[in-house]
């Protein structure tokens, strides 16, 4: 896989990889990016999703 520097721009697509899921977020590191970790809040889901997150989104899953 490619390793990019620096962080990514707005509204480009990234490969994560899920850590951590609570009520309220998923915790991820970014598959492309050195040592890059984020945060993405149920705020910015759809509904459906948020309903279903701890199915969705488990530990050691790759999502984009």
């Amino acid at each position: 896989m490619y390793i990019r520097d620096g962080l990514p721009e707005k509204d480009d697509f990234v490969i994560a990889t899920v850590v951590k899921v609570s009520q309220h977020q998923v915790e991820l590191t970014l598959d492309e990016y050195k040592s890059v970790s984020g945060i993405l809040h149920s705020s910015e889901m759809h509904r459906k999703i948020v309903r279903t997150m701890r199915i969705f989104f488990k530990p050691g899953r790759k999502v984009v």
